[in-house]
């Protein structure tokens, strides 16, 4: 099936989103249908794009289903958990024994909450190429 849908491509390209540099979109363009990956990150967009379709699909697919939302984890910031979400559990519990560092980490935590996540899933993507390869 790989090389059905490779025999029929007809046109790949990336483009860089205007309003986040930091993310590329992929798209397939084959005949009457378009595959795109929305959101990979660019720091794994090379090796991403060194996977077969098939693999490709396989591994956005489950990408979809394991990462982190940016906006759950600024919710649970706000309660004092978005290092549990976001697999820093150490952390969390240093933050939640210390009282989120008097009020100072949990400050700080609050404006890197966004950022944890979209490292998080920076990691689960790149440990989901690497089981696929």
């Amino acid at each position: 099936m790989g090389d059905m849908l490779h025999s029929q491509l007809v046109e790949h390209r990336s483009v860089v989103r205007k309003n986040d540099p930091r993310f590329i979109e992929t798209i397939n363009y084959y005949k009457g249908k378009t595959v795109s990956y929305i959101d990979i990150p660019f720091a794994v967009k090379a090796a991403f794009d060194g996977l077969p379709e098939e693999k490709q699909q396989q591994v956005y697919s489950m990408w979809q289903s394991e990462k982190k939302s940016e906006q759950t984890a600024l919710i649970l910031a706000i309660f004092g958990f978005s290092l549990f979400y976001v697999g820093k559990a150490g952390l969390g519990i240093l933050m939640l024994v210390t009282g989120g560092g008097c009020w100072v980490w949990w400050i700080i935590e609050m404006t890197k909450a966004k950022k944890r996540a979209e490292e998080a899933n920076v990691e689960i993507l790149q440990r989901l190429i690497m089981q696929v390869r």
